[in-house]
């Protein structure tokens, strides 16, 4: 196991059964302790657009807690390369129910 940190990005999907994809390419679950995600969408900030960032906090709550997944709020800062740096960001950090050291 790894506890190294990946990068923001845009990106999050199940490509196939058992795998995690971000924008750094496909993990295997067995690999990844947690998820952290942004509370806030990116809008703009390219091509003279105005950067928004639009609270979407509710949303995501309300889709977790009608689960069973662990998840915390954190208070984080994250970075868009050539968009914005260091930008204060409060994350829901999600476990991974796949890791083994998480499991009930």
């Amino acid at each position: 196991m790894s506890t190294e940190d990946g990068h923001w990005g845009q990106l999050l999907t199940i490509p196939v059964d058992g795998y995690l994809e971000g924008s750094g390419g496909p993990l295997p679950f067995r690999d990844i302790a947690w998820v952290e995600i942004s509370v806030n969408r990116i809008k703009g900030g390219m091509a003279g657009h105005p950067l928004q960032f639009i609270n979407v906090k509710d949303e995501i709550l309300a889709h977790l807690r009608e689960t069973q997944v662990k998840w915390e709020l954190r208070d984080s800062t994250w970075s868009k390369a050539r968009i914005f740096e260091d930008e204060p960001v409060e994350v829901v950090r999600i476990a991974n129910l796949y890791e083994p050291m998480l499991r009930p």
